[in-house]
């Protein structure tokens, strides 16, 4: 966090207020998130965006002038980096509930399912893609991914806030750099100009995983999702080797 002081102008008399801003993506907090999804979607002005991150009311925002908006806007340049992440920040969506950090409770399956749809949702930019995307990254309490539940999950999903859907979707493409950054072999990044290819072709992925053992193809699907990611690395060097 940095902390910033705010001089400002209420009629005739100057005050000043100290606070404290994020400088990257772990600082921000739940409510700071929904502020950038709602400035995402267009649903918000560039007083209350930066009254939230900011965390100082809005009527001192509308007392600054532009040089002073554009400075503290300068210093939320990180909002536009990408950078590795690996936890959620919003930890629930209703009954719903966020993945471990790491994703450490994950599933090969589950993560094929869920980075397929989001990869769907960033092209199509439908609700019901978005909700299908939520509804296989976040779960009940206690359940385990299955993916004949992602149809009612979905409808679950969709019942949060787009804003709260919008802010999940933003965070899971910090924690894709984090395993883009874990697994550079795996998730290779487009070249300039290069479309990435939707959901990175899991499907294909998995089936050279199976290989010959149809019959154990589930089993695959409940490994954790670090040890698949692993053996796929490890898979792609010996074959450079070669």
């Amino acid at each position: 966090m940095k902390t910033i002081e705010i001089d400002y102008r209420t009629f005739w008399m100057r005050g000043s207020v100290q606070s404290n801003i994020p400088e990257r993506w772990s600082e921000v907090n739940p409510r700071q998130l929904i502020a950038i999804a709602k400035n995402y979607l267009g649903e918000t002005s560039e007083e209350k965006m930066l009254a939230e991150m900011c965390g100082v009311r809005k009527w001192i925002i509308k007392r600054l002038d532009s040089y002073q908006r554009f400075t503290l806007a300068q210093e939320l340049n990180f909002l536009t980096d990408y950078k590795p992440f690996s936890h959620f920040i919003i930890r629930k969506a209703g009954v719903l509930r966020a993945p471990r950090p790491r994703l450490q409770d994950m599933t090969f399956g589950q993560f094929m399912f869920t980075d397929t749809y989001y990869s769907t949702w960033a092209e199509s930019q439908k609700d019901v893609d978005l909700d299908k995307f939520i509804g296989c990254l976040y779960l009940p309490e206690g359940s385990t991914f299955k993916s004949e539940n992602i149809e009612p999950l979905a409808l679950i999903a969709g019942k949060a806030p787009l804003v709260i859907r919008c802010a999940i979707a933003i965070n899971y493409r910090l924690v894709k750099e984090f395993l883009t950054h874990g697994y550079p072999l795996v998730f290779q990044k487009p070249k300039p100009g290069e479309k990435r290819k939707g959901g990175d072709g899991w499907v294909k992925v998995f089936e050279s995983v199976v290989g010959d053992d149809i019959v154990n193809q589930d089993k695959y699907s409940e490994l954790p999702v670090h040890v698949v990611l692993r053996w796929i690395s490890r898979k792609i060097k010996e074959s450079a080797k070669s």
